[in-house]
């Protein structure tokens, strides 16, 4: 039986990431040389797609939450480069800037939208988890789906955050998205 009375049971607390951080390792840089696919580049600068002078990827990014957008040129915020990789590789990479809380499901209220890639068939909650961005980390939130979300194949108990690695694979219900980081930015 547990400690916690029954009317909180079923309350998700979400950490601050300042109490993630604290967990967290520090963040690690791109490596010299990097795969795309079977294709090895010659380095990361082109999976950036020859980024500006200034070390910021170039390309067609979706910033998100679209919401604080204005947030994304203030001084201090994290911003995370990201490229997801749906299981099907027909499917177009989705490519993203993230800049403060991120919702991922299958309805037109979350930020990253799954509807198309089958996700009602692949067992995706309408909101499913969460990205949270910090200047150290991104972190993976599940918000007590009702097929679970997993972490590189171990699966994440409702409100668990994981900080997110390169090549790692997220699993939402049975869909799988394999997270590659483009860059971290502050401005």
């Amino acid at each position: 039986m547990s400690d916690i009375p029954e009317s909180e049971q079923n309350t998700l607390i979400m950490r601050s990431t300042d109490e993630l951080d604290a967990a967290a390792p520090e963040p690690r840089t791109l490596p010299e040389t990097a795969y795309l696919g079977d294709i090895r580049t010659s380095s990361v600068m082109d999976l950036l797609e020859y980024p500006r002078s200034d070390g910021y990827p170039t390309g067609n990014f979706t910033l998100i939450p679209t919401s604080l957008a204005a947030k994304a040129l203030e001084h201090g915020i994290p911003r995370w480069w990201l490229e997801i990789w749906l299981d099907d590789a027909g499917l177009q990479r989705l490519r993203f800037e993230i800049v403060g809380d991120v919702l991922i499901g299958r309805s037109a209220e979350v930020d990253i939208d799954l509807q198309d890639y089958h996700a009602l068939d692949k067992g995706v909650s309408r909101e499913h988890a969460m990205l949270r961005p910090s200047r150290k980390a991104l972190y993976l939130i599940d918000l007590g789906s009702t097929n679970g979300t997993q972490y590189n194949g171990i699966p994440m108990g409702k409100g668990a955050a994981v900080p997110l690695t390169e090549n790692c694979v997220i699993r939402l219900g049975t869909l799988n998205l394999t997270i590659h980081f483009l860059a971290l930015t502050i401005t």
